[in-house]
Order: structure tokens, then C-alpha cells, then sequence
């Protein structure tokens, strides 16, 4: 993207009935194909006295007696200011780009409304905030300016209402009525356990763009919503602003947010992938044949994401909402489903150590999860977003994958998924499985002495919740409770386990089927334990295989009569 200033919204003169505003940059962008440094930046300004001043991306300010005022961002780009004061409308400047390294000079001067008042508080800490003033939404904004989840999208497209408000800790809105703030879920003790927070399968730019977004409002929202550790996928920002997202996202991660950027690769008609551990990849790192589909998505993930040292994770394999028509041929083909997940077993186990099971928390994607397990395979589970900031939907709207980790960086994590470390969540709940201290991914002997297996479990103070052990796809234990106020429950029992066996910790609302969190497994495997059998992959793929995978349907894609078919038709390609 070219750097000229010229192509940005900087300033002028903007007058209206409500607001007057007015920005100097005191210097100009890089020039075209000059490398662009970070830098600190500091917007300063005239508003009304004691106004408190805050971005879209977090940082807050209060302007002194005569209404001076100055906000500090980490690092150059496009951002919205908002000033607000009791007796007084918001004044807003959207789309503010602040150069770097200068200064900008911004007043803000908002109309009167005494009806009005500001709201101030600080928790000393990030947070993801539900607010209401006398029930209406107060909402967190995008540097355009425009409340996210408010836009009022046509009907039919693809658009989240998000509730959210986000703090990095103080916080100011403005509000006319009742106020009730609730903080969403989040649960210290798992972090103090080792377990932290992240999503390798989430978007800041998804192509509608209702909402505008960059990396500099994601670090903050994902900090607000308690990531630890998160990869955004394509596109990296909607600003127009020339900064390269690998080295920005570096730039804003510290010891409180592991920030990383990818694409999804690969990406097309066999199936849908989400990565970890690499850097942005593109069809160019693949060579001829990917657009094409003349090779499978498991020989461009060996050459290119596992080259690398990284993961390819395959997303919401059972999710078939995405229907086309084959030009070709005429016949249906289903764009979101993983058509390759069975190949990718059959074939290759090793490279695909954790699926991405609980994109929907369904009961089918449980009992097929169930079904491989029961099958001999090593799968952890995940449960990514795929949240689309620009259509309102933010990471923490819904789900997460907490990873135990010894530190957070990229080789950690990778190893954390390879190993089988995995635990997904919903809403901020969380569960633990351990027996005799092992847990999630580790392999215990059987044998006849007596172990000590621990759940614990973390959800919402007084609501009803049903947790279970499932071993080898049955309920093993099933304890009801009412989580109390600090939202922590736990339970022990003794067990014995002869045999070869998978043990799962599964947390569900109160009379519902749906997971609010599940613990990927531990596993006892003995001497006469038999790993499914692998069959070399047949290269090139024959031409039925391509065609059956091709037109593969939700309803097929995770019942063992395909497991059985593909088996069938790989050993013949031999």
C-alpha cells in the first residue's frame, strides 16, 4: 500500500450543528516504499475543562482546569477520539491519523444537553463489560466512531449484535438513566494453574466492513476480553494505513499479550484450516496447483505451515452452511465443511493432533470427537471464534481455547496443541481433568492400583450446571451443582483402570446439550494398545478420491461408514 498522507482522512476543517473539530499533523507519513518505524505518539489539544478524553483503542485521559489534555497512543495509525463531560453530547473525531514521530493538535468542543452525565470508574484491570443506561446498550466504538454491534445491517447478511464495552481498566462513557455494568467471566485461578486463554482462528477484517478495526483496537479488545495469547487472521486491518502487520503485531504483544497475525491456509473446496507458529501465509508459498485443488490441503500443510515448525488445525469440520454449485459439473459442494479431516487421519495422524470440534458447542460434534477417540486416535479439542470484528463480532463474543503452557511464545504453544494441552470454553467457563496430578494429553499406564482423579470446574456464581467424566464415550461420573460465588467447584474420586481408556471432563449448562467447556483427554494405554492403522497417502490423488472428497456432505462427513469408505478407497489407490 502506497504511504502518501494524501490518501488518508487527516483533518481538515469538519463543522455541523453538534460538533466543531479541527486536527494539525505536524508531519507527514513516509514516503512511498520508506520502511515505516513505530513510534510512541501524543495527541494533545484544547477541550472543555475536566472532559474526559478516550480512544476507541483504550487509552483515557482527563483534561486539566483550563482544558488542556493529552493521550499518549503506543504506536502511529488510525484512531477515534471521544471527549465527554456531565451537561455535555459526546464530541467524536473519527478516523484521526496520527503520523509518527510528531504531534497532533486536536480541540474537541461537543453541543450542550444537560440530560447527560459522564460515568467514570476504574477496575485496574482489562475487562469486557456488558453496560446499560436505563437498558440500552453503551457499547465500545471503532475508529470510525460507529458503536460495534450497532449498525443496522440489511436483512440476511451476516452481522452480531455485540454488547460489549472494553477497558483497559479506567473507563468513561456518558449515560441519561439507570446504569447497571455486569464484567464478563473471567477466572484468575486458571492462569495461576497454568491454563491461558488464546484463538489461532479469528478475524479483524471479514469483508463486510460495517465496522472499522486495526490491530492497534484489537490488542486492546483482545486484552480487554483476557486473551493470553491469540493469532489474527487476514484481513489485518480496514484503515488504509501502511504498516506491516507481523512486525505490528510483535510491536503491541508484551508479558501480557503474546499478539501473532496469520492467514488461513490453506483455504478452498477440501476443506478449511486454521494455523499456529507461522507467519501470514499465501497461495505464492504453496506453488502451482493450489488454486487449481491439483494437490490435497495435507501435502501443502506438510510443505509449507509444518516446513515451518507450525500446525495446521482443521475448523469447524462438521459446519456445512456454505453451499455452491460446481460449475463443472452442476453438482453441490460444501465450502465450510473439512472434507479432508478423514484423509488427514487415515493418512497422516501425526499431523493433526487437535481438531477444531467445538466451532458450534453441538452434541453431534461431542459424539463424533467421541467416535475417534474410540477409534485409537490422539485428538485434543479446540474451539475457536472465527469471530469477524468487522461484521461486530469480537473473539471473546463466544468461545475460546485455553492452552497449558510452561511460558507463552509460539513454540510453547505449538507444543502445548501437539501435545494435547487443549481445554475450550465458552463464555469465560473452564473445566480440568486430572488424575494423579497428570492432565490433558498425558498417557498413563493401567494397571490395578488405585488413582486419584480431580475435576475442577469454573462458571457462573449461582447458576445450575451438570459436569461429567466420559471414559471411552460413556458417562463415568456425573456430578449437579450450583456454582457458588466464587464460581469454583470440585469434586475427587478414586479409580482403577485395567485397560486402555480415554478420560474427558465435559461442563454443560443445567439441562442443556451443549458444552460450556470441555477438557481435551488423558489416556491410559498399555502394552496391547493398537494405534489406528495408517495408510500412505497415494500421490497424486486418483481422481474418484478428489471427486468423492470434493462433493463430501455435512451429513457424511462424520459417520464411520466414510471413515470405512475412504479407508477402502485409499488401500485400492495402492
Amino acid at each position: 500500500m502506497a504511504g502518501n498522507s494524501a490518501r488518508y482522512r487527516v483533518g481538515g476543517l469538519i463543522m455541523s450543528a453538534a460538533f466543531f473539530f479541527f486536527a494539525v499533523a505536524e508531519s507527514a507519513l513516509a514516503a512511498d516504499g520508506a520502511p515505516v518505524e513505530f513510534h510512541p505518539c501524543h495527541v494533545k489539544g484544547m477541550t472543555a475543562p475536566g472532559a474526559w478524553v478516550v480512544a476507541n483503542s483504550g487509552e483515557i485521559t482527563q483534561a486539566d482546569e483550563s482544558g488542556r489534555y493529552e493521550i499518549v497512543f503506543p504506536v502511529q495509525g488510525v484512531y477515534c477520539l471521544k471527549a465527554m463531560k456531565d451537561g455535555f453530547d459526546e464530541a467524536v473525531r473519527p478516523w484521526l491519523v496520527v503520523p509518527a514521530p510528531c504531534n497532533v493538535n486536536l480541540p474537541l468542543w461537543a453541543r450542550p444537553n444537560p440530560a447527560r452525565r459522564v460515568v467514570h470508574g476504574n477496575l485496574g484491570h482489562p475487562a469486557q463489560l456488558t453496560i446499560t443506561d436505563s437498558g440500552q446498550l453503551v457499547r465500545g466504538f471503532d475508529f470510525a466512531g460507529t458503536a460495534v454491534g450497532s449498525y443496522p445491517a440489511p436483512k440476511g447478511v451476516w452481522h452480531h449484535k455485540n454488547q460489549f464495552f472494553w477497558t483497559a481498566g479506567e473507563y468513561a462513557f456518558t449515560a441519561t438513566g439507570e446504569v447497571k455494568i455486569v464484567e464478563s467471566l473471567d477466572f484468575r485461578e486458571l492462569r495461576a494453574r497454568g491454563w491461558y486463554k488464546g484463538d489461532f482462528h479469528a478475524h479483524i477484517v471479514h469483508g463486510e466492513n460495517f465496522y472499522r478495526a486495526n490491530l492497534q483496537q484489537m490488542s486492546f479488545v483482545c486484552r480487554a476480553e483476557r486473551y493470553d495469547w491469540i493469532w489474527l487472521s487476514q484481513a489485518h486491518a480496514n484503515d488504509e494505513y501502511p504498516l506491516d502487520p507481523v512486525m505490528l503485531a510483535e510491536f503491541l504483544s508484551d508479558g501480557k499479550l503474546f499478539l501473532r497475525v496469520n492467514n488461513e491456509f490453506p483455504k478452498n473446496i477440501y476443506g478449511h484450516y486454521g494455523d499456529i507458529g507461522v507467519e501470514p501465509l499465501s497461495p505464492k508459498d504453496y506453488g502451482p496447483g493450489y488454486a487449481e485443488q491439483k494437490v490435497t490441503n495435507l501435502e501443502l500443510a506438510e510443505k509449507t505451515i509444518y516446513a515451518r515448525g507450525g500446525l495446521a488445525v482443521p475448523v469447524h469440520p462438521i459446519y456445512g452452511d456454505v453451499v455452491r454449485t460446481d460449475k463443472r459439473t452442476g453438482r453441490k459442494t460444501y465450502g465450510m465443511i473439512n472434507n479432508e479431516l478423514m484423509l488427514w487421519l487415515l493418512c497422516r495422524p501425526d499431523m493433526v493432533p487437535v481438531v477444531d470440534f467445538f466451532y458450534f458447542p453441538e452434541e453431534r460434534a461431542e459424539k463424533f470427537w467421541y467416535r475417534l477417540l474410540n477409534k485409537g486416535y490422539t485428538l485434543a479439542c479446540s474451539g475457536t471464534s472465527d469471530a469477524a470484528f468487522d461484521v461486530g463480532r469480537s473473539p471473546g463474543s463466544s468461545h475460546a481455547t485455553y492452552a497449558k503452557l510452561d511460558k507463552i511464545d509460539s513454540a510453547s504453544i505449538v507444543k502445548a496443541f501437539k501435545e494435547g494441552r487443549t481445554m475450550v470454553s465458552y463464555y469465560g467457563a473452564g473445566v480440568i481433568i486430572e488424575i494423579d496430578g497428570k492432565t490433558s494429553g498425558d498417557k498413563l499406564l493401567p494397571g490395578s492400583q488405585e488413582r486419584t482423579l480431580t475435576v475442577d470446574a469454573y462458571a457462573d456464581p449461582g447458576k445450575n450446571f451438570s459436569l461429567r467424566v466420559i471414559r471411552n464415550g460413556e458417562v463415568f461420573e456425573e456430578r449437579n451443582f450450583t456454582a457458588p460465588a466464587d464460581g469454583h467447584i470440585s469434586f475427587t474420586r478414586k479409580i482403577v483402570e485395567k485397560g486402555n481408556a480415554w478420560y474427558v471432563a465435559m461442563l454443560k449448562n443445567a439441562g442443556s446439550r451443549s458444552p460450556r467447556a470441555a477438557a481435551s483427554p488423558i489416556y491410559f494405554r498399555g502394552p496391547d494398545f493398537k494405534p489406528p492403522e495408517v495408510i500412505p497417502l497415494p500421490l497424486p490423488l486418483p481422481q474418484n478420491i478428489k471427486e468423492r472428497l470434493l462433493y463430501l456432505t455435512p451429513q457424511e462427513v462424520d459417520t464411520d461408514e466414510w471413515y470405512e469408505e475412504l479407508k477402502r478407497l485409499l488401500k485400492e489407490a495402492h
